[in-house]
């Protein structure tokens, strides 16, 4: 997820030629950086949840992490890292929150199913998606219009999809 602030660089491309015999199988390594994973995570008024300690499960390990001032955490993953599970305590509720974690998953925010997703990451629906009628949907939109003082219309314009994506990172 890039947020407002963050920098992206794309390195040049580099040719690269390993001279090696053919007939025998050979094992190639890729070195660099490794891909970054970075979680926002906000209490109900959109606070940030400061010093708050967490746990990711991912690639068959568990990282104890504690946000940071903004809320935030990072992890280095692999390229192939499809899910995991963050657990934290969100002070405002009297349980541990867990968290699915689909990473790569995310259709457009032009698709229905890419706001419903982005909406339900930003806690408009509280509901598993399979459980996400017409009307829930609408009213999910008029929330989150609500909110960001766009026009109430339950309807997903452009306007409300820029904001979407603004809001979520992505």
């Amino acid at each position: 997820m890039l947020l407002p602030g963050d920098v992206v660089q794309i390195p040049t491309k580099r040719v690269g030629r390993v001279p090696r015999p053919t007939g025998a199988s050979h094992r190639f390594q890729l070195s660099g950086q490794r891909l970054l994973l970075r979680l926002a995570l906000r209490d109900f008024d959109d606070e940030p949840l400061v010093n708050t300690e967490c746990e990711l499960q991912i690639d068959g390990r568990k990282v104890p992490l504690t946000t940071d001032a903004r809320g935030r955490i990072e992890v280095p993953i692999t390229p192939d890292t499809k899910e995991g599970t963050l657990v934290f305590k969100d002070p405002t509720v009297p349980f541990d929150v867990t968290v699915p974690i689909k990473i790569g998953h995310l259709d457009p925010v032009t698709a229905r199913s890419g706001q419903e997703k982005r909406l339900s990451n930003l806690g408009y629906i509280t509901r598993p998606l399979e459980e996400v009628d017409a009307t829930v949907f609408d009213h999910a939109v008029q929330e989150f219009q609500c909110d960001f003082d766009l026009p109430v219309t339950g309807v997903c314009d452009a306007a409300t999809q820029a904001k979407l994506k603004d809001r979520h990172g992505s």
